[in-house]
């Protein structure tokens, strides 16, 4: 993937596209209200990127890498045992997600184009494979810790149902805030994930004393 240095024009159109695919949704982000917002001339998009599809596409894999960053390193800032590991991830999913709406808005601004552009489509499963793949190694190991081995079927399956609790218990709470906080949602999410694989977290209204 090409990196562009933070001030570069490059840089800063994929910065303004997230911004307004947030504000205005995929239709109304115009590449030259992108190019406004992002302080640059329309012949400067050209010279970067051939069309919006193209800017569309690098600004939907920075979108998708810059938040799974943000998972994994909290991740890696927990303890090495899998069920803090696994905690953190979700926890860092749900609050970083939930702060302000910005991602919300942004996902939302993408949907249509995950559904109905094959590149974009493949950018979102890839970045989906990654996310299953942190949630399976937790599994098997959090399953490892107690002398039970996990199939790779079986732990494939966990990790699903596990990533569909997360992403359901974010969705409620990012469209309807006003009946579920984000601290909320991780208790939620902890509790619902802890009962089906049979552990406790230090989050959570059966976390242990």
């Amino acid at each position: 993937m090409k990196h562009s240095p933070p001030d570069s024009g490059r840089q800063r159109l994929i910065d303004a596209t997230l911004t307004s695919i947030g504000e205005r949704g995929y239709h109304r982000s115009t590449l030259r209200v992108i190019a406004e917002k992002a302080g640059v001339t329309a012949g400067l998009v050209k010279h970067h990127f051939n069309g919006k599809d193209e800017l569309m596409l690098e600004a939907y894999r920075q979108f998708k890498d810059r938040a799974l960053a943000v998972y994994l390193t909290e991740a890696d800032l927990a303890e090495p045992d899998p069920v803090k590991r696994l905690e953190a991830f979700a926890r860092s999913v749900l609050l970083f997600n939930s702060a302000d709406g910005e991602q919300m808005r942004i996902w939302a601004g993408f949907v249509e184009l995950v559904i109905t552009d094959p590149n974009i489509s493949a950018v979102q499963a890839a970045t989906h494979d990654r996310f299953l793949r942190e949630i399976r190694s937790c599994v098997t190991g959090i399953y490892a810790a107690r002398g039970e081995r996990l199939s790779p079927d079986a732990a494939q399956k966990l990790a699903l149902g596990i990533n569909s609790i997360i992403d359901g218990v974010w969705l409620e709470c990012s469209l309807n805030p006003s009946r579920m906080t984000p601290e909320q949602a991780l208790e939620t999410s902890l509790d619902t994930i802890g009962g089906r694989i049979g552990v406790s977290f230090s989050t959570g209204s059966h976390s242990r004393s």
